[in-house]
């Protein structure tokens, strides 16, 4: 029967059954194109299994029949029918296999979901060496086998197969026709010839084909069948980013759960004891989450059953090259990278071995130009996309890549074996050239302190960092690599540790957390010590106070800020000298030792003025205005400050501007000029924010809960206590959580319900009793004694209150000493100790007067003008 006749007949036989070719497609489960082509006589050699089931679909027997025995080729010899064992050929699903429920559903979904529109279903997986793209390929292929009934052909195309070349597509093609049953002599000799066989071969069949280890796309392309109704499922090492028609899965390590349960698997039943979950944990992460490592431990475990889990762990965490525990008699970690390695070009193998030698994380193209001596930023941005392309690489976000633990395991071996020489260049240029000098240029953008230009030749390539916007970006985005190249310096050079610790100063101090800049700087410090060079010392003990003070160690502050003065002093470093006393001054002022601040303030501004620096001249200003603020002279502090926000403004220094404002409106609001104080410090919460700096934000949202709080709105001053609440607690800063809790409390008593606020001061009271800030002591002390007068217990309020009265003058805080005579006062008068309470309003009032405080001036005043009148009642 010709193909015609046959067509023909399959036509009057549909028709005859009242079938549209889509519902007799859908009854078979072929395809629309292979019942029409057969129709139409286009189809010389329709598949046996196809014939099959348009037969059974229609309920006749002989079609099939005579297809299979009449239907001749060119030559007129009988067709060799498409039937044998060869076309069953998918290798074993192995019963280890864990996790992959995720990607195992996409590839179904793919396969689904392009045979309902008709297109030939084509998915690419993709991944790093080892990460077990054939295990779920051919778990996979076994879930979607019965839809492909007409066969299940396997291909290793060989591309990483050590000791082999990939395989050409010309000979994958003769496998795969060879699988179909076509004799070795009518296999034509060209590719385009065997690719066109090859289709006519599976036209109208539903045939899975799976394609291990492919080289890229070039070498698949040949290999597609030419239809709807066949499925080929991929796996490379390469992203097969040509086949633009692929459904593409890249794979990422397993979840530590799903690697955990393969090991267990591997290992075998009952093989790891209930007690080993923690070093099983750790061993899941030593293995990388890889599958092939796992699976090497796996079977250690099994095999060896005098090894624990915590000694295979000891071996890899001790291990100088983790990789040589990662190997067995037929598997072996470094093996295969190698062979992923092997096909790189040259200039991508040198970068990767580079790569080996980062110390922290992740690497961006200006970083690679530097390592590499790349010249431009473009080359090291097509090196690193090529080794991404290649799986070597992972691209955690745009432009920013990273290795895996065990691939750096393995470049970091082929940097000490293969290019020794190169090590010491490299990281001194990534180290010293570009992470240094552009922290250090980043830094200059954003700091609020005074400092040196930096030294050292400048990188071959760096950013352009032209505003603090960009510069924050950039420190913030390289915060873990710059920490990470200190610890790698603090052992191999101590004076790039010391100036990496200082060009990081202003990102640590900003963003904390605090007890990790504190480790950073006190290691500086003890380095530069060691190195003997006093000005570096100075400087380093300076970044190290502004560490502790911010922790509320004042004394620990107070003692590295007098060893810098002394150094700095010895060296001749004025500026440094400078920034110390300036801090010594907001110290000292802090702990109540005003007047020695004022000094230590003059002296400062005179050596700013000498040198011209103008940020050090505005930031001595700033802290003298607080200084006068505390000492009530409003007047003074107000010229301090403008003079201080006219420099910042004149700087572009949007947060100086921010503090000087802030501690502008802490001045009205002292002084009861309350929607002034409140405009003041929205300006500098805005400037903060536009800053990115959450600790001047914590400031700013407590001077506004203040201005709030004193007009009022006491809904408005809670929110804005516990914003700054959250933000210090963020930055883990105790001086910060301090003043904030105490806000909050005094707070909620203003707002009707000191109960609430009780607890709240008592953390407070805590926090600084805790980091002896004793002059905040006082003053959450005197809150915390008048939310308890509050509650109506005034005998316990006023036993409080002196103590209040004790610490605020061994701590010569004058407002808080007044505040507590005020508490004192109330206290009598509702004791009905009317002349004791007459006794310390006075004594409030002069204080008050003195301080300039208007509105508690007026409050006491009017507490005494009731007790007046109700004397003269009385008598």
């Amino acid at each position: 029967m010709t193909p015609e006749l046959l067509g023909g007949e399959l036509r009057a036989l549909r028709r005859d059954q009242g079938l549209s070719i889509e519902e007799l497609a859908t009854r078979a489960g072929v395809s629309v194109r292979a019942i029409s082509e057969i129709e139409r006589g286009r189809t010389r050699r329709p598949h046996p299994s196809t014939m099959r089931r348009i037969s059974g679909a229609l309920g006749v027997q002989e079609l099939t029949q005579r297809q299979i025995a009449t239907t001749v080729d060119d030559g007129g010899s009988a067709a060799v029918p498409y039937a044998g064992d060869g076309r069953f050929q998918l290798p074993a699903a192995t019963r280890l296999f864990a996790g992959r429920a995720r990607e195992t559903a996409v590839l179904v979904a793919a396969a689904t979901a392009s045979e309902s529109v008709g297109w030939l279903v084509i998915a690419a997986v993709d991944g790093m060496a080892g990460i077990g793209k054939s295990a779920l390929a051919i778990h996979a292929a076994h879930r979607l086998k019965d839809r492909y009934g007409d066969g299940q052909l396997f291909v290793d195309l060989h591309a990483h197969s050590a000791g082999r070349e990939p395989m050409s597509a010309a000979d994958a093609l003769e496998t795969l026709l060879r699988s179909l049953a076509v004799p070795a002599q009518a296999i034509p000799p060209g590719v385009e010839a065997r690719a066109a066989l090859y289709r006519s071969r599976l036209a109208g069949t539903r045939t899975l084909v799976l394609l291990d280890n492919a080289v890229d796309a070039a070498q698949i392309r040949p290999l597609l069948p030419g239809e709807a109704g066949c499925l080929v499922l991929i796996t490379s090492r390469t992203r097969l980013t040509g086949l633009d028609d692929a459904h593409t899965l890249t794979l990422d390590v397993l979840d530590a759960d799903q690697a955990a349960t393969l090991l267990r698997q591997v290992a075998g039943p009952h093989r790891i004891d209930a007690d080993e979950e923690d070093a099983l944990a750790e061993l899941v992460e030593l293995c990388g989450r890889l599958p092939l490592a796992l699976r090497i431990a796996g079977a250690r475990l099994r095999h060896r059953p005098a090894l624990r889990v915590r000694d295979l762990v000891a071996q890899l965490r001790e291990a100088t090259d983790r990789l040589v525990h990662l190997r067995d008699t037929e598997r072996d970690v470094t093996a295969v990278f190698a062979t992923s390695y092997d096909r790189l070009p040259e200039a991508e193998q040198r970068l990767f071995r580079l790569l080996g030698l980062l110390p922290g994380d992740d690497i961006d193209a200006y970083a690679a130009a530097n390592l590499a001596e790349l010249g431009d930023v473009r080359t090291a941005e097509e090196l690193l996309e090529s080794l991404f392309d290649h799986n070597l690489l992972l691209q955690h976000q745009a432009g920013r890549y990273r290795l895996h633990d065990l691939l750096r395991a393995y470049a970091r071996t082929l940097a000490r074996e293969e290019a020794p020489g190169e090590q010491g260049p490299a990281a001194a240029r990534l180290l010293n050239y570009y992470y240094q000098h552009t922290a250090w240029c980043a830094q200059a953008l954003v700091t609020s302190t005074p400092r040196l230009p930096v030294e050292g030749p400048a990188p071959t390539v760096a950013p352009t960092l032209t505003d603090r916007t960009a510069a924050w970006a950039w420190l913030r985005t390289e915060r873990a690599n710059l920490l990470a190249a200190f610890s790698r310096a603090a052992t191999d050079n101590p004076l790039r540790a010391v100036r990496l610790a200082g060009a990081t100063a202003s990102l640590l101090a900003a963003d904390g957390p605090w007890d990790e800049a504190i480790t950073v700087h006190a290691t500086a410090a003890g380095l530069a010590e060691r190195l003997r060079l006093p000005a570096v010392l100075g400087a380093a003990l300076t970044d190290l106070a502004y560490l502790r003070a911010l922790t509320g160690d004042f004394t620990g502050a107070a003692d590295a800020l007098e060893t810098a003065l002394h150094h700095c002093e010895r060296a001749g470093a004025h500026l440094g000298h400078a920034n110390a006393l300036t801090l010594l001054a907001q110290i000292s002022a802090f702990t109540g030792e005003r007047a020695v601040a004022e000094r230590h303030l003059h002296h400062a501004i005179e050596r700013y003025g000498q040198l011209d620096e103008q940020l050090g001249l505005a930031n001595a200003h700033t802290q003298r205005g607080t200084v006068y603020r505390l000492d009530g002279d409003y007047p003074a502090a107000e010229r301090d400050l403008h003079t201080a926000l006219a420099a910042y403004e004149a700087l572009g220094d949007q947060e100086g501007q921010a503090t000087a404002l802030s501690n502008l409106g802490v001045v009205h609001e002292t002084t009861g000029d309350y929607p002034t104080a409140t405009r003041y410090q929205h300006q500098a919460l805005h400037l903060h924010r536009q800053a990115g700096n959450r600790i001047g934000q914590a400031r700013a949202f407590l001077g506004l809960g203040q201005a709030y709080a004193h007009a009022g709105d006491h809904v408005a001053a809670i929110d804005a206590a516990r914003r700054a609440l959250e933000l210090f607690g963020d930055l883990a800063d105790p001086n910060g959580q301090g003043n904030a809790l105490g806000n909050l409390g005094y707070f909620k008593r203003l707002a009707g319900d000191p109960e609430d606020g009780l607890p709240d001061l008592q953390d407070a009271l805590d926090i600084f009793r805790r980091i002896g800030a004793r002059g905040n002591e006082a003053w959450a002390l005197d809150l915390y004694a008048g939310t308890v007068a509050a509650t109506g217990d005034h005998a316990h309020a006023l036993r409080l209150y002196r103590d209040v009265l004790d610490l605020a003058r061994q701590t010569q805080m004058t407002a808080v000493e007044a505040a507590a005579h005020e508490g004192i006062g109330d206290c009598y008068q509702h004791l009905g100790r009317i002349e004791d309470s007459s006794t310390h309003l006075r004594l409030a009032l002069d204080m008050f007067q003195q301080l300039g405080l208007k509105t508690e001036t007026a409050r006491v005043q009017a507490n005494l003008n009731v007790l007046r009148e109700c004397g003269a009642g009385a008598g």
